[in-house]
């Protein structure tokens, strides 16, 4: 079924986020950290227009919501070197996480005739309410050991305790059939889960290295975390991973460096995901696709911008993936780049509609089977710098369900910095994702 609608959408958006820390070095190999943090986030959507149905049925309902969000968290981390070849850590932090959602909404629902056309066949209310409090504690220990001059070993392992306290109701009501459901929720779980890391770096010679690690992480459900994030120099991945998400990653990274101006990158990756859901409770709360507009861009290197559109809503899923990347210096003062990857992703998610339950064999939102990357950086002797980026996208849907598709696509990315003489201010300007796509939305 195609369906056309235009809808008056407005957001406010405001999101607060502080931190308090300190550190203390008790001697040339000791030292503590100790942070506080907290955060509020604040959604206002009227009239955002949201799609689901199947191949018989679908509907479009105007929602309007307003999710609110507030965190506070402490934080330890202490580290000690007991040897020159072996140093140990241990972090430890809480976090207490509290959320208040209401969200109403309204719409048709069309139902498809043998002809392939489509008629109403129902209007559609719905309402709800959410009341979510989680209390997150995570232990830690971690070290790092250099076994040869050549091979390092890395592993870490971490105790997570998360307690939630879910209250909330929704109720869905059909006009034209007189029908009304609803579902209701009050639920208090607690969860404990072990989550190991484990990788080593390996350097046959100063031109190569190979990295490999399985990491198994809960996403903390604090502002930013003190601990280690990485293993076996290979960050943790968290751009799929929502606060309290779990991740089970197997990755092997190799590197080679080509005389002094020539550097290629391999990697080949797989991630189990498993985000959070609030259980018997769907508010229907829109992702949206064009937030990050509303957030100030930050003028930084166009190699460390993030190429996904936005953030991934899903429950469950797998990421499969092979990148290769080169970076050369072809000039002293200019660089060129160049990156692709090849991912195959699945996800499912709960929906009493079906039979079993539970929709699988969707892909993850945003994530393209392929994406090619290639860039330029200029360093100018007066401070100066330019960068430019075209980015290729295959085909990519923007929600769980698979429903509104994005078609393939190149955008550009470009960016100017200048830095003062005593390197106390910098100015710069962007302009992103130009010729990109837009969400049919």
């Amino acid at each position: 079924l195609q369906t056309e609608v235009t809808a008056g959408t407005t957001v406010d958006y405001r999101v607060v986020n502080s931190a308090l820390g300190l550190s203390y070095r008790w001697s040339p190999v000791s030292q503590t950290w100790f942070k506080l943090g907290s955060s509020e986030e604040v959604t206002e959507v009227m009239d955002y227009p949201i799609v689901f149905g199947t191949t018989q049925y679908a509907g479009v309902l105007g929602i309007s919501a307003k999710p609110e969000k507030k965190t506070n968290d402490i934080q330890l981390r202490h580290t000690v070197d007991i040897s020159p070849q072996t140093r140990l850590a241990f972090g430890a932090e809480t976090a207490k996480e509290t959320q208040h959602s209401t969200m109403q909404g309204s719409g048709p629902i069309l139902v498809a005739r043998s002809d392939g056309t489509a008629e109403l066949g129902d209007y559609a209310v719905i309402g709800g309410f959410n009341d979510l409090e989680r209390r997150f504690t995570a232990v830690t220990l971690a070290t790092q050991h250099h076994a040869t001059p050549s091979l390092l070993l890395d592993g870490a392992v971490a105790f997570n305790r998360t307690t939630e306290s879910i209250k909330g109701s929704t109720a869905t009501a059909l006009v034209v059939n007189q029908n009304l459901s609803s579902v209701n929720i009050d639920t208090n779980p607690t969860t404990d889960q072990w989550a190991p890391r484990v990788g080593f770096v390996y350097k046959p010679s100063a031109q190569v290295s190979v990295r490999m690690a399985y990491q198994d992480w809960v996403r903390p459900y604090s502002v930013s975390t003190l601990n280690s994030v990485d293993t076996a120099g290979i960050p943790l991945e968290d751009q799929l991973l929502g606060a309290g998400g779990r991740v089970k990653r197997s990755v092997v990274q190799v590197g080679w460096t080509v005389g002094n101006d020539t550097f290629f990158a391999a990697k080949a990756d797989h991630q189990d995901i498993q985000n959070p859901v609030s259980p018997g409770v769907d508010l229907r709360t829109p992702s949206l696709p064009f937030l990050d507009s509303l957030r100030n861009a930050q003028t930084v290197n166009l190699t460390s911008i993030e190429l996904l559109e936005d953030k991934p809503e899903f429950e469950d899923g797998t990421v499969s993936s092979f990148s290769f990347g080169a970076n050369r210096m072809v000039t002293s003062e200019l660089s060129a780049y160049l990156k692709y990857t090849l991912q195959d992703t699945t996800s499912s998610y709960a929906n009493t509609d079906v039979a079993l339950g539970r929709v699988s064999g969707m892909r993850i939102p945003y994530l393209p089977r392929d994406t090619l990357v290639m860039g330029a950086t200029w360093a100018g002797a007066n401070r100066t710098y330019l960068g430019a980026r075209a980015v290729y996208r295959s085909d990519r849907f923007e929600e769980k369900e698979n429903l509104t598709l994005w078609p393939a696509s190149w955008s550009l990315d470009l960016i100017g910095m200048w830095e003062t003489a005593d390197k106390r201010w910098i100015f710069g300007v962007a302009a992103l994702n130009l010729g990109g796509a837009k969400s049919p939305r």
